[in-house]
């Protein structure tokens, strides 16, 4: 991990590939999977990245809340790619899989920011915004507890910002206009608290 944040991501890839021959356990495979899909994404080789994620679907060990992250990641790499239908098919199954059986409320926030950015795309700016303002909910109602306040300041005001950005495409400027002011008062009371 050392070699990829210190951006030598080529040299990490390759230790990865070799350990993964090497896995004693199927949980060491499942990290070395799930690392090197993370390393292929980020050089920018998408259909290997899509291919170590998917090998992940049938592992054993795969819990449901791996299986959600690693679903997340996977429709991340379909966006990248260009393939916004996959993506969003990949996202929709995961975030059923998290309302109906993984309590992580890290993972729904991403899946929902994930979505309301992905459906203006295909013009469904009604539900970019009902995906956007259901995270904010979700943090006034939830148990945050969980959220370190680092991940509560990177959600609240992206999932407002995107509500924003689907009103002004939607032609509802007041509206959007209220959106970028909360989630710019948002990141001044988050950063300042943080300080």
């Amino acid at each position: 991990k050392q070699l990829f944040y210190a951006g030598r991501v080529e040299t990490a890839l390759d230790l990865y590939t070799a350990a993964l021959s090497y896995a004693h356990s199927a949980r060491d495979r499942v990290e070395f999977l799930e690392l090197q899909g993370d390393l292929l994404n980020k050089s920018g080789e998408f259909e290997e990245a899509m291919r170590s994620y998917s090998q992940l679907f049938s592992e054993q060990s795969l819990s449901p809340q791996e299986r959600v992250r690693v679903m997340r990641k996977l429709g991340g790499v379909h966006q990248r790619a260009g393939d916004n239908d996959s993506a969003r098919k990949v996202f929709e199954e995961a975030l059923q899989l998290l309302d109906q059986r993984v309590d992580d409320l890290d993972e729904h926030l991403h899946l929902l920011n994930e979505l309301a950015a992905l459906h203006p795309s295909r013009g469904d700016f009604a539900q970019s915004t009902t995906l956007a303002t259901r995270g904010p909910e979700l943090l006034r109602s939830g148990d945050t507890a969980s959220l370190d306040p680092r991940t509560r300041r990177l959600h609240h005001p992206n999932l407002r910002s995107s509500a924003g950005s689907t009103l002004l495409l939607s032609f509802e400027p007041e509206a959007a206009a209220a959106e970028f002011l909360q989630s710019l008062t948002l990141s001044e009371s988050t950063r300042a608290s943080a300080h």
